[in-house]
């Protein structure tokens, strides 16, 4: 059995949508470090990720003491130990004030529109939490951001797709369209690491072994 199976035999994950944004340029938003927010998104959780994935359009991503970064529609952006960052249009754009969470958990992942008016970004965030112990020998091994696009290896897009369409379904109230979205969640996550783990050397700690 390879270390990912082996270690997501014993975890179990949670996971919710808890933002579903359509921005439109010049917009710029800043998510704070995961555990100040931890309580509010997920009482008594010890570890939060949080992930960003991108269905249209286009955004800069800054995490302070790296080089800032472009997400592009189809890429999925992981912050596996909850780093704070902005997301936005452009450089120079001044951030939105923060966001009242408890208010957008109650709204569940209907669409939350602001901006300029100008090109349009959507993205739906969410998060995972888990065990700690459980989850140190991944969690531990990754980087403090990573990226991943879907697209050309997500054939023919099921995935996404199926994450949009289960955004719609919350948004809609119809029973049981919560939970969908939520294992589809973990699903996409799981995914996320997998195509990681490809692009990583034999040697890497997260690499495959077994047959």
């Amino acid at each position: 059995m390879d270390a990912l199976s082996e270690v997501l035999r014993v975890v179990r994950l949670n996971s919710a949508v808890f933002f579903n944004a359509r921005f439109s340029a010049p917009w710029c938003f800043a998510s704070p470090d995961a555990t100040s927010v931890m309580q509010t998104l997920h009482p008594g959780a010890e570890r939060l990720v949080i992930f960003h994935l991108l269905t249209e359009g286009e955004c800069r991503v800054e995490v302070e003491g790296a080089p800032p970064g472009v997400l592009r529609a189809g890429e999925i952006i992981v912050f596996p130990h909850g780093d704070a960052h902005l997301m936005a249009s452009a450089p120079d754009v001044l951030p939105a004030p923060p966001a009242d969470l408890p208010s957008l958990l109650r709204r569940g992942p209907r669409e939350l529109r602001f901006g300029g008016g100008g090109a349009a970004t959507r993205f739906i965030c969410g998060y995972l939490s888990c065990d700690p112990r459980l989850c140190r020998p991944i969690l531990n091994a990754l980087p403090r951001v990573l990226t991943v696009s879907l697209r050309g290896h997500d054939e023919p897009g099921w995935l996404e797709s199926s994450i949009r369409y289960a955004v719609n379904e919350a948004a809609a109230s119809r029973p049981g369209g919560a939970g969908v979205l939520a294992k589809l969640s973990e699903v996409l996550f799981i995914e996320t690491l997998r195509l990681y783990m490809e692009q990583l050397p034999p040697e890497h700690g997260l690499a495959r072994r077994g047959p």
